[in-house]
């Protein structure tokens, strides 16, 4: 039987913080520290609260990126589909 490793970094009372490309969607723990980290939506001058984000993969995952809380920002819905807007994008200041 072949075992394969994955990498994982652990919070408090060992909740994964990072699993890589294990999972698309970002844990509850996961969410949990971003929004202590984060306070608001990241976009400047927003301040919608955490219950109110998306958590964003700041490397799309469709582009490889892995599902942790370093490569986590809050967003809230508004500016979520504005940073997915290749037209709107570039006018986000975070």
């Amino acid at each position: 039987m072949l075992f394969r490793s994955i990498p994982m970094v652990l919070g408090g009372k060992s909740e994964v913080l990072d699993v890589g490309r294990r999972r698309r969607f970002h844990t509850r723990a996961q969410r949990l520290a971003i929004a202590q980290r984060d306070k608001t939506c990241v976009v400047g001058g927003c301040d919608a609260p955490p219950s109110r984000c998306h958590v964003h993969h700041v490397i799309p995952w469709s582009e490889g990126g892995g599902t942790s809380v370093k490569d986590g920002r809050l967003y809230c819905s508004a500016h979520h589909a504005m940073v997915h807007d290749p037209k709107r994008s570039g006018r986000l200041r975070t």
